[in-house]
C-alpha cells in the first residue's frame, strides 16, 4: 500500500515537472495580443446612386488598410437628416449641395471634390413612347418615375431646374411614383412600372437595360460629387486616411473614372 503511494506521488512529481511554464517577463497576454489586432471602424455615409464604385473602393480598403468600413446607403437628403441625429465619420453626397449644408451647420469641417454627373431621362429600349424633349413627359400616356427632392439630390437638382419657369409642379403632380433614391427611379422604368424617369447620367449608365434621352436643359446642370469628413468622427486621423484614399487620383478616383464618372482634378489634396 505504502509502495503504491509512492509510486502514485512520483507520478504527479513528474507530470508537474514537464508542464509548459509561461515567463512572467512575457510582455503580451493572448488577451492583449487580440486587442491589438482588432480592427478599426468607420461609418461612411454614401449616397445610393455611387453604389457601384463606393462598393469596390470600400473592399479594395478594408483589404489593404485592416479596417472596417460601415456603410450606410441612402437618398443624400436622408443621409444629412440621419447624420445630423448619429453622427459619423464621413459623408459622400451625390451633390455637394449637401456637404454645403453640413459645413454650415458645423458638421463638416473638410470637404473635397469627387467627381461630376448631369441628370438625363431614362425610357425603355426602342423609346417606345417617342420622348425626345422635357415636354413630352407630360403627355398623358406617359407615365413617369421622379425622386423625391427633400430626400434625394437628383430630384432636388432637377427641381430646382425646372422651378425657374414652373415646370417642375406639373411634372411632379404627373408622377406615377415618388422615390426616395435614383436607383428606384431607374428600377421602376427597368421593370415597366414607369416609361420614364429621370436619373443622372452615371446611374443611367449601370442600367444597360435603358435607353438614354439627353435633354438640352439638363446637359449644362452638372451636379459636383463631393466627400467630407464628419466633426462627428471618433478617430478623424483614420476617417482622414480613408478620405485621402476615396479622394487620390491613383486609387479611389480611378474607381470613379473606371465607372464612367468624371473624375474631380483634386488641386489640394486632403492634409496629412
Amino acid at each position: 500500500m505504502a509502495a503504491s503511494a509512492v509510486v502514485v506521488a512520483g507520478l504527479v512529481w513528474l507530470l508537474m515537472s514537464n508542464r509548459p511554464t509561461i515567463s512572467s517577463n512575457s510582455s503580451e497576454s493572448p488577451t492583449a495580443g487580440s486587442a491589438n489586432q482588432q480592427e478599426k471602424t468607420l461609418t461612411l455615409y454614401y449616397a445610393a446612386g455611387l453604389q457601384a464604385p463606393v462598393n469596390e473602393i470600400t473592399t479594395a480598403y478594408e483589404a489593404s488598410h485592416h479596417v472596417h468600413v460601415e456603410t450606410e446607403v441612402g437618398g443624400s437628403g436622408t443621409l444629412l437628416s440621419q447624420i445630423l441625429v448619429s453622427g459619423g465619420d464621413v459623408f459622400l453626397a451625390a451633390d455637394r449641395f449637401y456637404l454645403d449644408e453640413a459645413s454650415q451647420k458645423n458638421l463638416a469641417p473638410l470637404i473635397v471634390p469627387v467627381a461630376y454627373q448631369f441628370p438625363v431621362i431614362v425610357v425603355h429600349k426602342g423609346n417606345p413612347k417617342r420622348i425626345s424633349a422635357l415636354k413630352d413627359l407630360l403627355k398623358p400616356q406617359v407615365r413617369v418615375s421622379l425622386a423625391d427632392p427633400q430626400r434625394a439630390a437628383i430630384g432636388r437638382a432637377v427641381g430646382d431646374l425646372l422651378e425657374k419657369d414652373d415646370r417642375w409642379e406639373p411634372l411632379w403632380k404627373k408622377a406615377v411614383t415618388h422615390t426616395a433614391t435614383v436607383n428606384e427611379v431607374a428600377t421602376n422604368v427597368k421593370l415597366g412600372g414607369a416609361d420614364a424617369g429621370i436619373v443622372w447620367n452615371t446611374t443611367a449608365a449601370q442600367v444597360p437595360d435603358l435607353e438614354v434621352v439627353r435633354v438640352p436643359e439638363f446637359d449644362s446642370a452638372k451636379s459636383e460629387i463631393a466627400a467630407g469628413l464628419l466633426k462627428s468622427s471618433k478617430d478623424p486621423q483614420a476617417a482622414q486616411e480613408f478620405l485621402r484614399y476615396l479622394t487620390n487620383p491613383d486609387e479611389g478616383l480611378k474607381v470613379f473614372a473606371r465607372h464612367g464618372y468624371e473624375v474631380a482634378v483634386t488641386k489640394a489634396p486632403v492634409p496629412r
